[in-house]
Order: structure tokens, then sequence, then C-alpha cells
């Protein structure tokens, strides 16, 4: 069944069949069934889904996470398992939102995206979601997904444009006009190239739409 589910998302590429794929494993697991024993992915699927249900990932459940990855040796089909886990919908959403959390607090601590292990762990396994059509399609499981440009040009950009929204606030309330940040010509490349990138772009726009906070909206959309 799982190998059913695997084919239907790599013929149409609909997400969802990742959510059925992670529903699958849980319900056996309510279930207490043997046929858990069997998945390998068991654990993580369960580790993971108590962080979607809260739409966190909190510091132990991402230890949780990476105990299990490092179990995975390099060419491991067992990733595309995983891979199809972290693609599901609700668990790239959770990912996101501890993202945009962890960077609000960088900010608050004068820190950089790069000072925080943390945060590059969980675009680790947001990449690692965000490739599960290419684990599916070429069977190479090598290389690090994350790449080093989301950390250390593309965050800090995106931290920038929180820093001006937060600042805008400050100005309104105090009724002093404030400047429309711009953000560099790079930024709309990083959207394009970086799928991580975009997926926290969007997260950070429903947030900033919580806010009413439409004119940064209008800055952040490509």
């Amino acid at each position: 069944l799982c190998q059913f589910l695997r084919t239907l998302f790599l013929r149409t590429h609909i997400s969802h069949y990742c959510t059925l794929r992670a529903d699958l494993v849980m319900l056996l697991h309510e279930q207490d069934n043997e046929i858990t024993d069997s998945d390998r992915c068991h654990k993580f699927a369960w580790c993971l889904d108590a962080c979607i249900r809260i739409s966190s990932i909190d510091e132990k459940k991402l230890r949780e996470l990476y105990t299990f990855l490092d179990t995975i040796e390099g060419g491991d089909e067992v990733l595309e398992d995983v891979s199809m886990l972290l693609h599901d919908p609700f668990a790239r959403h959770a990912i996101c939102q501890t993202v945009i959390h962890t960077i609000n607090k960088l900010i608050s601590d004068n820190k950089l995206p790069r000072e925080s292990q943390q945060l590059e762990n969980l675009i680790r396994l947001l990449s690692i979601g965000l490739k599960s059509l290419t684990y599916l399609d070429t069977k190479s499981y090598t290389g690090d997904p994350l790449d080093s440009e989301v950390i250390v040009k593309f965050l800090p950009e995106l931290m920038s444009i929180i820093v001006e929204s937060q600042l805008k606030n400050v100005h309104n309330k105090l009724k002093l006009d404030h400047p429309i940040y711009t953000p560099s010509s790079h930024f709309t490349r990083y959207l394009s190239t970086f799928p991580a990138a975009m997926q926290i772009t969007c997260v950070c726009l429903l947030h900033l739409i919580e806010k009413k906070d439409i004119r940064t909206v209008l800055v952040l959309l490509p």
C-alpha cells in the first residue's frame, strides 16, 4: 500500500497522498496494529504527528526527529517515506510556523539565522520534504538538501522585512511616517530558486495578513 501511495504521488504530484501516508501509519498506531513494527518510519511519523497537532516543533521533538534521521545511512530508500511524511502540507506548515517563531526570537535576541542550529535543522527538514518527488523519481538520496544561501542570504533579508513591519507598527501608534521598505533585487530570485524560501514566505504572509499589515504583504509579494 505504501508503494502504491508513492506511485500515485509521483504520478500526480498531489501532496495529499503524503497526508494519506501519514494518516495511514497513525491509524495503525492507534489500533496497535503489528504492521507498524515493520514500518521503519513509524516512530518518526508518530513524533511528527504530535508536532502537527500543535502546529509547532519544540526543541525536544526536533531532537527526536533528528535522532531518527541520524540512523539513516546514505542511499537508504527509507528516505522516500520520510520525505513523503515531511512533504505533507500539514507537516510543512508546522515547520514553517516554527521557523517564523524562531526568527522572531532571534530578532529579540539580536542574533543572525546562521547562529541558530535549531533554525538550520528546521529548514533542513523542510528541504527534505520539498525534495520528496526528486527522491522518488531519481532514487538518489545523497547530498545535503539544504542550500546554505537560504540561511546566510534569504533569511537575513526576511528578518529585515519583519523588523521593518514591527517598526512600522510602532510608528503608526505614534502617528509617525515610516518609509516603505524595499527588498533587494535578489529577494524575488530567492523565492523562485529555493522552494523552502517560498514556503516560509507564504507562512510569513499569513502572519502579516492576520496583523492586517497589508503594506508589508505587498512588499513580500513577488
